[in-house]
């Protein structure tokens, strides 16, 4: 692991475009997002397990 990966190149070069008003925006969305996938994560086996208790 010596070189950081394209990803997080690609990411820095696009912060550096973004003004800070855009930068939080973007943040925010990506928090958002992230939330949203734990959200939907959690629900799985809430859902699976009811599932199988009906049948």
């Amino acid at each position: 692991m010596s070189s950081p990966a394209p990803h997080h190149d690609w990411h820095d070069a696009v912060n550096k475009t973004l003004t800070d008003e855009e930068r939080a925006a973007h943040r925010r969305t990506r928090r958002w997002g992230f939330g949203l996938i734990i959200f939907l994560v959690a629900w799985i086996p809430v859902v699976f397990i009811g599932f199988l208790n009906r049948g």
